[in-house]
C-alpha cells in the first residue's frame, strides 16, 4: 500500500465523492465500487470499468437474515425478501447500480449488456471480501491511516 500510496492524489470517502473528482478531471483513474461507472455513464462520460485484472475484482455478497424472537413482522420480512428477489428489483440493481443480483434469470437476460455475463463468469478470479479477525482489522485500520496521514507519501 505504501508504494500505491505514492500515486494517490485523493482518498476519497464515498463514491460520490470519487465521481466528482472524476467529472472534474482531476482524478482519471480509481479503485471503487460498480455505482460511480454507471452514475458517471447516466452523465454520457466515457467511462469504462475493468473487470478483467491480473489482481482479480474484488467483490462481496450479501444476505437477510431474521433473528429469533426478533420483533417486527415476519411476513413483512418475506414480503421485503420476495421484492429484492423480483425481476424489476433485479433489473434495476444490475442497470442503474451497476451491481450483480442473484436472480439468474435477470442475470442472464440483462446481465452481458451490462457487463456482468453470467453469474459464473462474474465471479471468476474475484477477489471475496470477507470479514476480518478483530484484532488485524484494527491492525489495518491503524496501518491505513498511517500511510494516508504520512505527508512524504503525498503528492
Amino acid at each position: 500500500m505504501r508504494e500505491v500510496h505514492k500515486n494517490v492524489r485523493t482518498y476519497h470517502a464515498d463514491g460520490a465523492e470519487g465521481a466528482e473528482l472524476m467529472k472534474s478531471g482531476e482524478i482519471l483513474l480509481e479503485w471503487t465500487w460498480n455505482e460511480v461507472a454507471a452514475t458517471l455513464g447516466w452523465d454520457g462520460l466515457p467511462v469504462a470499468m475493468n473487470r478483467e485484472t491480473k489482481e482479480g475484482a474484488s467483490t462481496w455478497v450479501c444476505g437477510y437474515t431474521m433473528m429469533k424472537d426478533a420483533p417486527g413482522s415476519e411476513q413483512k420480512a418475506y414480503d421485503f425478501i420476495d421484492a429484492w428477489l423480483a425481476d424489476s428489483s433485479a433489473e434495476y440493481i444490475l442497470t442503474e447500480w451497476g451491481y450483480g443480483h442473484s436472480n439468474s434469470k435477470v442475470m442472464a437476460a440483462i446481465g452481458e449488456e451490462n457487463g456482468f455475463g453470467s453469474l459464473e463468469s462474474y465471479t471468476k478470479n474475484t477477489l471475496w471480501q470477507a470479514p476480518t479477525a478483530p484484532a488485524l482489522r484494527e491492525k489495518m485500520i491503524k496501518e491505513w491511516e498511517l500511510i494516508k496521514a504520512d505527508s512524504k507519501y503525498l503528492i
